[in-house]
């Protein structure tokens, strides 16, 4: 990756019904998907797709999702300790 190169990132919020969201659950359920890997991947496919992109050009996607993983820690941490653990997907397209 150029450094000098322009750079940004945005911020996209989408909230789902309760219909919507129930049909999200059992779709991902009966393909053995999880949720969060569901939504991280139609982000980036969303946002590959809306950039028209030249043939011979390509970007790297980065979804961040925020976790609270202390409970499944070995040993496990209590909450005096602070601190977030997160994971993150990079896909290059």
């Amino acid at each position: 990756m150029d450094a000098s190169l322009n750079r940004r990132s945005e911020v996209a919020r989408l909230v789902f019904g309760v219909e919507e969201t129930q049909k999200l659950l059992t779709s991902c359920k009966a393909k053995g998907l999880k949720l969060c890997g569901a939504i991280a991947a139609a982000a980036m496919v969303a946002t590959h797709s809306s950039k028209h992109l030249e043939n011979d050009q390509n970007e790297t996607y980065t979804v961040a999702t925020l976790v609270d993983c202390r409970k499944d820690l070995d040993p496990v941490l209590n909450g005096h300790n602070f601190g977030k653990h997160f994971q993150c997907y990079s896909i290059p397209f």
